[in-house]
């Protein structure tokens, strides 16, 4: 079978020159990458479509599915806010890490929409406004989630601490999950109260117990 004449033919960013010799019997072209680089290539690769350049789209494809968010792989280093999102998914999802007990152990998660997509993140949440700024769940009680987060500096986020205040409806769920085998510790994070305020409780000091 006589050998295709490629000369001239563009594939891709690839442009045919001339036949290169083969070793295997094999139809062999020298190629002109649009990114100025040479590569040799087989023929029948060439009309099948199967190499389409020297290698350059592929890192282009790459950067371009990883730039959707503004940060690519060497800028995410320094971007706080992709620091960020991976710190609370560790913490809320991976039970080997560090303050996993304080997070996922204690029921703190991270929404379905943040959970493996960090450009819905930075949507929702917007760069930090500053680098004293950290991120902050406005009720202690739910999870990493749009409308339950915000950046808040450290002065911000005490007050938020000091201000939890219990209800009847959190006082139940925290006897019943203690009741069910949670620890003590878990509810105290799970719901931002002090160690002295959940012993008062399960000894019935505060919020008793509605009894017939």
């Amino acid at each position: 079978m006589m050998a295709l004449d490629l000369a001239g033919q563009r594939f891709g960013r690839l442009l045919a020159l001339e036949r290169s010799p083969s070793t295997d019997g094999r139809s062999m072209w020298l190629c002109r990458c649009d990114c100025g680089q040479q590569k040799v290539v087989r023929g029948t690769h060439l009309a099948r479509g199967l190499i389409r350049s020297c290698t350059c789209l592929n890192t282009d494809l790459k950067k371009a599915r990883q730039t959707r968010h503004g940060d690519t792989p060497w800028q995410q280093p320094r971007a706080a806010e992709y620091r960020i999102w991976r710190h609370i998914k560790s913490r809320c999802l991976n039970p080997n890490v560090h303050g996993y007990g304080r997070y996922g152990g204690a029921g703190i998660t991270i929404c379905d929409a943040w959970r493996d997509d960090y450009a819905a993140f930075l949507r929702d949440m917007g760069r930090r406004p500053s680098a004293r700024h950290s991120i902050d769940r406005i009720d202690n009680a739910r999870s990493y989630e749009p409308g339950n987060c915000r950046w808040a500096t450290p002065e911000q986020q005490s007050r938020n601490r000091r201000c939890v205040k219990l209800n009847e409806a959190k006082a139940t769920d925290i006897r019943a999950a203690v009741a069910a085998g949670a620890s003590r510790k878990s509810q105290q994070l799970a719901h931002g109260v002090s160690k002295a305020t959940i012993g008062l409780l399960l000894r019935g000091r505060i919020w008793k117990e509605n009894t017939l």
